[in-house]
């Protein structure tokens, strides 16, 4: 590949960059935005200071998101944006499957001209370029991960407030509201959302539901399941709360004895993943020149860093293998 195409892809990135960067929206812009939700007398300059003020900040990021999506639009399928919205909002992040599939291939770009102007090699470009794709999703699944351990911190007193709720004479509608306003994110906002599709009309059966699919909690799921299965048939609702409270009680002390019992598993694997690296820069500090045939030796069609590459393929996967084996479902 060209070494003059490579620079003119980079030159066009960066100039992509400052433009998200440094890009915004005019009085104007802001003025037309706004007026598509309120109307405003054009005449009437407080008001529209007023429009300005709540929608400044907003614009730029509009602007940014416009050109995010129509990059988005072209690379990303609808049924490939369906799965990404959903990744998206388990994750709680603001972004659009259109941005986020933008997102990700500015990124794929941006490490394969790095790797391709630097190392002058097309391979590493997309072994890079691979490594930057992934990268974001890494990203959303750690952010989505988070969440969730969040939200499974806050589910135990989530039920001990409904029950209190129900045994004080509140409605299921009234409990849930009480935890929309009293508890913290991610639970306060996700049933706060449960509210909201109630006033619009949503039953409160397809609300829980639609809340189980947001969140892929299993402590949730035995929740909404028994709730949905006593709206049915009927029962003591806060005597079957206080049950689902116990068994997850005891759920987390299982879970919390596997973690102290597997952690000399996890331990290992660490470890043993971080033995080469470790191994390796002792031995480059012994004898450089040595160690430096590594990523300096050549032959032909094959070159020596071709090894390092495969071998941290190799660690990445026994690394992933010892944790499948320590990760115990309870």
């Amino acid at each position: 590949m060209s070494i003059g195409i490579l620079i003119g892809g980079g030159v066009f990135l960066v100039v992509l960059i400052f433009a998200l960067a440094f890009g915004g929206d005019d009085d104007e812009e802001v003025k037309g935005r706004i007026s598509q939700f309120a109307s405003f007398d054009e005449n009437t300059d407080e008001e529209f200071a007023i429009a300005e003020e709540l929608g400044k900040a907003k614009g730029k990021k509009d602007k940014k998101s416009d050109f995010l999506q129509q990059i988005g639009k072209i690379i990303t399928p609808a049924a490939m944006a369906h799965k990404l919205e959903t990744s998206l909002e388990k994750a709680d992040l603001p972004f659009r499957a259109n941005e986020y599939a933008a997102i990700v291939f500015l990124c794929a770009v941006a490490f394969f001209c790095v790797g391709a102007l630097l190392v002058k090699d097309l391979l590493i470009g997309i072994v890079l370029g691979i490594v930057g794709m992934i990268l974001p999703f890494i990203y959303v699944n750690m952010a989505a991960s988070k969440r969730l351990g969040r939200f499974n911190a806050q589910i135990l007193d989530t039920l001990i407030l409904l029950s209190n709720a129900v045994k004080a004479g509140y409605s299921m509608l009234q409990a849930m509201e009480m935890v929309a306003k009293e508890s913290p994110a991610p639970m306060g906002k996700e049933f706060g959302r449960v509210i909201r599709e109630i006033s619009l009309g949503v039953t409160i059966e397809e609300s829980l539901t639609n809340l189980k699919n947001r969140v892929p909690s299993d402590e949730l799921d035995l929740m909404v399941t028994v709730v949905l299965i006593q709206r049915q048939i009927g029962g003591n609702l806060s005597e079957i709360l206080d049950k689902i409270a116990h068994t997850i009680r005891e759920r987390t002390r299982i879970r919390g004895e596997i973690q102290t019992l597997t952690a000399q598993g996890r331990i290992s694997g660490l470890v043993i993943g971080a033995l080469p690296f470790g191994l390796g820069g002792i031995l480059y500090l012994i004898n450089p020149s040595y160690m430096s045939l590594l990523w300096t030796y050549e032959q032909g069609a094959f070159k020596a860093y071709y090894i390092i590459l495969f071998g941290i393929g190799m660690e990445v996967l026994g690394l992933a293998i010892i944790m499948k084996i320590m990760d115990i479902e309870v």
